[in-house]
């Protein structure tokens, strides 16, 4: 449980900057106040134009609210081209997935690419 408030704590400070975009924001709050879906509505358009802060974010909620960890793993994946923290957690988050869903994850992330992150 402590563990659980560390996460959520550190991964609110890693967005708590002014000089994120209206859309980020609004989508913080959504996850903040449990509406995963808005939040979705708000990152994902972000996220597939190539934005590493809403990549990771996206990964951060499948990973730890929707635990869709293949989906965390893609997201991570397409923000540690561009994040540190999010080659940290796809890193840290592979170690406890079969090698089936990381391989399902990294193909995702590829396609995802080349596709321009349209779709994704």
């Amino acid at each position: 449980m402590f563990l659980k408030l560390i996460y959520t704590t550190l991964f609110l400070s890693v967005f708590s900057t002014t000089t994120l975009s209206a859309d980020f924001s609004k989508g913080r709050v959504a996850y903040e106040n449990g509406d995963f879906q808005s939040a979705l509505q708000e990152w994902l358009p972000l996220a597939e134009g190539g934005d590493s802060k809403a990549q990771y974010a996206l990964g951060w909620m499948y990973e730890k609210k929707l635990l869709q960890s293949v989906a965390a793993i893609k997201w991570y994946t397409l923000a540690a081209n561009g994040n540190d923290r999010g080659a940290k957690l796809r890193d840290d988050f592979e170690s406890m997935m079969t090698s089936r869903q990381i391989k399902k994850a990294l193909s995702l992330a590829r396609e995802c690419i080349s596709k321009n992150y349209q779709g994704c």
